[in-house]
């Protein structure tokens, strides 16, 4: 009778190794996972942010306001005109 206790007990122990070595695994590949996704968030927001920094350069500022026909006013100055102009 103890020798079926003592199988038993093994029996319950290897079990459980069994499942904790399961989630082990699958807790790694989640990680893994993850840290995928991550690295490729990341290089989205760097490319956003270096397309951010192309379309708030100078040269792009001017290019657009010139495609819609502003007139752009140096650094003092007011806008005294009676009327908006706009680009057909």
């Amino acid at each position: 009778m103890r020798f079926a206790w003592i199988i038993l007990a093994f029996a319950v122990i290897a079990s459980a190794m069994v499942h904790l070595r399961l989630e082990r695994a699958s807790v790694q590949a989640d990680t893994f996972r993850l840290s995928a996704r991550r690295h490729e968030v990341r290089r989205e927001l760097w490319n956003q942010q270096v397309r951010l920094g192309e379309l708030t350069s100078l040269r792009q500022v001017n290019r657009r306001g010139h495609q819609l026909a502003l007139e752009l006013l140096p650094p003092g100055e007011s806008f005294s005109g009676d009327q908006i102009v706009q680009k057909d």
